[in-house]
C-alpha cells in the first residue's frame, strides 16, 4: 500500500511511503482477503519512504525498512472483489493511517508450493552463517542455514530433505560471531530475537523448506518458539531449535560443529582512517539546538544539536540527546552515553538510503554539495554544560563503525540558537530495517544451500 501510488510505468513517486503488511495466512481464503481485524500479534508492518528518489515499485522494500511497533489492518469486504481496507502503524516518532476501498490484485505465486502439514524434527548435518547488516545498537542481522543432507559443490540439494533458514537479530562477538542467547521470535526487530517468518514474493525471514524426491516444496513460516545458539569459540556452535509454524506444527532439532560466517565487515560506513581530532569552528560560531520534546515517549526531552562547519577548513558534530527531565528551554547539562532513546544518551549514529542521521561527525560540504567526510558514533560519552554567560560548553570523546573503531574526540563553546520542533513530526532518518529477502536462491522449484 502507498499513500501517493506509483506512476504508469511501475515506478515510485516522489515523497511517498510505502508499507508492507505480511498477513497469516488464515487471512486468504480461496486465494483472496478474509474480512477481519489483524493485530501486530498477527501482522508484520514495514514502511519506506522514497524521498526524491524514483525506482521501480518492486525494488522498493529491499531499500532498507523501518518496522511499525504497532499495528491493525481491518478488512472489510464491500463487493465480490473489492474490499474496503484500514491500515494504522505506529513507527518510532511516526503515525500512518490508510484508507482504500477498490479492488485488491491478487498475486498467488505460491498456488504450487504447499505448506507444511506435519512435525518436522530435524538432525542437520552442515551449518552455515551469514552477516547481513546492522539494524541498530548491538543489533546486527545474521541468517544461519540448516540442512540434514549434505549439498553437492554447487549448493543443490536432491532427495528428500529440510532446509532451515533462522533471522538472528544478535549483537556480535569481540571475533565477529552471534554471541550465546537463548533468541525468541518476535514481530520486531528488538534485540537478542528471531525475526519470524513471511511470504511476501518469496519466503522470508526464519523459515522451513521441505523437499522431496518429486521436487515439490512444502514451506513452513516460524512464528513462535526460540532458538538456543552457544558460541564456543573459533568457529563451533551449538543450536538448538524449538520452533512453531504459522500453521501449528512444530518444527525441531540440534546442531552441534562448525559454522563459518561469511560477511561481516571489518570497514565500517565511516570514513576515519586514524583517530582523528575534531577541528570544530571558534566560538563566535552559534550551533543550533532543534528541541522534538518527548520524541521517544519515555518523560524525556529529545535534543538535535547541530555545530556547522563555516569554511572549508572547519569540521562539524551533530549530537542527538535524549535528555532527562522535561525541560524544553536548553539541552539538559549531564553526561551521555550511548544508547537507542533512553533518557541521559546520545542516540547512535546511523545510515539510512545515503543519509546519515544520529550523533555524527561531518566534514565541511564538497563543491557538489555533498559530505565525503563523516563518522557515525556507535560508543563514547558527550558531556553538557550551559555556562552562566549563556554559553555552552560540549566534550566528546566518541568512536566509529569499524571493527576496531577509531576515536574523534574534540570540545567547543558557543552560544546555541532553540529552535522549537516539539509540535512537528520529527524529520530523522530512522535506522534501516530488517533486511528480509532471504539467502536461498529459488531456481526452477529448487532452493540451494549457500556454501562459503
Amino acid at each position: 500500500m502507498s499513500d501517493k501510488g506509483i506512476d504508469e510505468f511501475g515506478a515510485t513517486v516522489a515523497d511517498a511511503s510505502y508499507y508492507y503488511v505480511s498477513l497469516p495466512v488464515t487471512a486468504l481464503k480461496g486465494g483472496m482477503l478474509e474480512e477481519g481485524v489483524y493485530t501486530e500479534e498477527q501482522i508484520h508492518l514495514k514502511m519506506v519512504q522514497v524521498g526524491d528518489k524514483r525506482m521501480p515499485f518492486t525494488d522498493v522494500f529491499s531499500q532498507g525498512t523501518v518496522q511499525a511497533v504497532k499495528c491493525m489492518l481491518k478488512v472489510t469486504k464491500s463487493g465480490e472483489k473489492t474490499v474496503e481496507i484500514l491500515l494504522t502503524g505506529k513507527f518510532e516518532g511516526y503515525d500512518c493511517k490508510l484508507h482504500y476501498n477498490g479492488e485488491v490484485r491478487y498475486n498467488n505465486e505460491t498456488a504450487d508450493d504447499e505448506w507444511q502439514q506435519h512435525d518436522v524434527c530435524m538432525a542437520p548435518v552442515i551449518a552455515t552463517c551469514f552477516y547481513q547488516q546492522k539494524i541498530g545498537l548491538n543489533r546486527d542481522l545474521w541468517t544461519l542455514q540448516l540442512c540434514d543432507v549434505m549439498p553437492d559443490a554447487e549448493g543443490n540439494i536432491s532427495g528428500n530433505a529440510h532446509l532451515m533458514y533462522i533471522n538472528v537479530i544478535a549483537e556480535a562477538t569481540p571475533d565477529h560471531h552471534i554471541k550465546t542467547g537463548d533468541y525468541p521470535v518476535s514481530l520486531y526487530a528488538e534485540a537478542s530475537t528471531i525475526a519470524p517468518g513471511f511470504f511476501g514474493i518469496m519466503p522470508a525471514g526464519t523459515f522451513l523448506v521441505n523437499l522431496t524426491e518429486n521436487g515439490n516444496i512444502a514451506i513452513g513460516l516460524a512464528v513462535k518458539g526460540h532458538v538456543k545458539i552457544e558460541y564456543k569459540g573459533g568457529s563451533d556452535y551449538a543450536v538448538d531449535m524449538n520452533l512453531t509454524t504459522d500453521r501449528g506444527f512444530y518444527v525441531q532439532g540440534s546442531f552441534d560443529g562448525k559454522v563459518p560466517v561469511n560477511g561481516y565487515p571489518t570497514k565500517g560506513e565511516s570514513t576515519l582512517a586514524a583517530d582523528y581530532e575534531v577541528k570544530l569552528p571558534a566560538e563566535s560560531t552559534v550551533g543550533v539546538a532543534k528541541c522534538y520534546g518527548d520524541y521517544f515517549q519515555n518523560g524525556g526531552v529529545n535534543w538535535v544539536v547541530t555545530i556547522t562547519p563555516e569554511n572549508g577548513e572547519d569540521d562539524g558534530i551533530q549530537f542527538d540527546l535524549n535528555c532527562a527531565g522535561s525541560d524544553a528551554s536548553k539541552p539538559a547539562d549531564g553526561k551521555y552515553l550511548v544508547g537507542e532513546g533512553a533518557t541521559g544518551t546520545f542516540h547512535y549514529g546511523y545510515f539510512s538510503d545515503g543519509q546519515i542521521g544520529g550523533t555524527l561527525f561531518f566534514g565541511s560540504r564538497n563543491s557538489s554539495g555533498g559530505i565525503d567526510r563523516y563518522a557515525p558514533a556507535l560508543d563514547g560519552e558527550v558531556s553538557l554544560r550551559n555556562n552562566s554567560d549563556g554559553t555552552c560548553t560540549i566534550t566528546f570523546c566518541l568512536y566509529d563503525d569499524w571493527a576496531a573503531p577509531h576515536k574523534f574526540y574534540g570540545s567547543w563553546k558557543g552560544r546555541l540558537e532553540i529552535i522549537d520542533k516539539s509540535r512537528l513530526k520529527k524529520n530523522k532518518f530512522e535506522p534501516r530495517g530488517v533486511k528480509t529477502d532471504c539467502v536461498g536462491a529459488k531456481t526452477k522449484n529448487k532452493f540451494k544451500f549457500n556454501k562459503i
